[in-house]
Parts: structure tokens; C-alpha cells; sequence
């Protein structure tokens, strides 16, 4: 049997031009969801779940399709599945995503996905602050620097993780770091920021 590792393919919509960590295009008509912008999405080439290939039905020959879509999406940690196509008996065994059972090709007609979509929320904070302060380029004093900071203040707004950012250098007032919460004195030290930092969960 051969096989096929589930390939997530992301595609990020830039908003700016500096350091678009994973190189995107942008996707046409972005929608509106709870009042951040759905501008990305994760597509999951021949999807897996618990080792099998993701059967087309949520339970044995039961709301099949659209249903499966979501929960694998939301398995993943996404809000829903905005595309998805079906993959018309593959010949390998799948599992059901409802009820964990195994459709087995030998005994019945086995259908998967040849793909799914996820939609990922994404938020851009200007000038981002911490405590009060510039954000510090930096996570801890001069150390881990740029995505690691980035990264630990999309989680502290509730995200998963920085898609871009950019440097806003030699700032002259104070930043803070968010890992230690040490103060950066511009009169003593050289204290960069962010320009902005793009958040996705």
C-alpha cells in the first residue's frame, strides 16, 4: 500500500511588504468573519486522521462532505473548511472522523478527500505595546529576537502564531521585553520595536 503524507500548503494574503515569513500571494475576495479578516487559508492535500485517509463521511455513509471538511479543520485548529474535493475510491482503507470506523475497500466503496481548505483568522497590530510600552524587538534581553517575540505576542492576544512582521528600529523611547519583562532605555541602549505584528490562529 503507498502512503501519502497529509502536506499542508499555506497561502498568506500580504498585506505589507517586509518579511512575509512564508513568501504568499494574495487571495481574492477576503471575507468578514467576527470581525477579523479571513484572509488566509491552509490547504491539506490527501488529509490523514489516526493514520488512515480521512473517509468522506463524517459516520459510515453519513453526512459525508461539507460536515468532515469542518471537524478535520477544526481538528487542526481552524475555524471551518472553505474548500474541499472529493477523492472517488481510492482503493485504500479510510476512517470515519464520527465514529473511528475503518471502510475497508475490499468489502465497500471507500471515498476520501484528494484535498481540504481550512480558513485561518488573521488580526494586524500597529505599533504593538506591552504594559504600556513599545514592544521590544526581542523576546528576552537581546536574545531571541523578532519571530519568538512576535510569535509569544500573538499568543498573549489569543493567536497561535506571527505570520509577519517588521522591524522598527532604534527607537527613541522605551520598549519592554515580553518574556522577561525587562525595560530597553534608548538613552543607554539600542531598543528596537515592531512596526506591526500579522497574528493567525
Amino acid at each position: 500500500m503507498i502512503k501519502l503524507k497529509t502536506i499542508a500548503i499555506l497561502t498568506f494574503a500580504a498585506a505589507f511588504s517586509p518579511v512575509n515569513l512564508f513568501g504568499g500571494s494574495p487571495l481574492p475576495g477576503l471575507n468578514n468573519l467576527g470581525g477579523m479578516k479571513l484572509a488566509n487559508s491552509v490547504k491539506y492535500n490527501h488529509p490523514k486522521y489516526k493514520g488512515y485517509n480521512l473517509d468522506w463521511c463524517y459516520i459510515f455513509e453519513h453526512d459525508c462532505g461539507k460536515k468532515v471538511a469542518n471537524k478535520y479543520c477544526q481538528t487542526k485548529g481552524h475555524i471551518k473548511a472553505t474548500n474541499w474535493v472529493k477523492w472517488n475510491n481510492p482503493g485504500v482503507k479510510t476512517m470515519t472522523i464520527g465514529q473511528n470506523s475503518i471502510c475497508d475497500p475490499q468489502y465497500h466503496r471507500c471515498d476520501s478527500f484528494k484535498s481540504i481548505s481550512c480558513a485561518v483568522t488573521s488580526k494586524t497590530f500597529t505599533k504593538p505595546k506591552f504594559h504600556g510600552y513599545a514592544l521590544d524587538w526581542c523576546k528576552t534581553f537581546a536574545h531571541s529576537c523578532g519571530k519568538s517575540a512576535a510569535d509569544s505576542y500573538c499568543k498573549l492576544k489569543g493567536y497561535k502564531k506571527a505570520i509577519s512582521f517588521s522591524k522598527w528600529n532604534k527607537l527613541s523611547t522605551q520598549t519592554m521585553t515580553i518574556g522577561e519583562t525587562s525595560i530597553c532605555d534608548p538613552r543607554f541602549h539600542r531598543c528596537d520595536s515592531f512596526k506591526y505584528i500579522k497574528c493567525s490562529k
